[in-house]
């Protein structure tokens, strides 16, 4: 593994995480989108937290000089992704009740 040599290289770190979060969000569109007949009220969520994280991502990738010498990008990316992280826990729940409905058969 790269990080047992005691180098870290931040440009193969971050391709790597980029990498796995787009795949990660093309196998929920590929999710949402084969369901979206059902009906699932809860979806929104998922496509919210979808786009709003993907769009929070210029802050994780682009940077600048802190806002007040307090706020970078970096920091305000973190700040993003909170509520995104609360809906998508929603999301999940809501998934998940829908699930248990079906298969009970209500």
């Amino acid at each position: 593994s790269y990080l047992t040599t005691g180098r870290f290289d931040y440009t193969y770190n971050m391709i790597a995480n980029v990498t796995v979060a787009t795949i990660h969000s093309l196998i929920w569109v590929a999710f949402l989108l084969m369901t979206r007949k059902q009906k699932r009220p809860h979806h929104w969520k998922a496509w919210a937290s979808i786009v709003g994280v993907s769009a929070a991502l210029c802050l994780e990738l682009g940077d600048f000089p802190p806002i007040g010498g307090v706020f970078d990008a970096h920091s305000l990316w973190h700040a993003c992704t909170v509520p995104f992280g609360i809906l998508w826990h929603q999301f999940l729940l809501g998934d998940a009740m829908f699930e248990s409905r079906i298969a009970k058969g209500d």
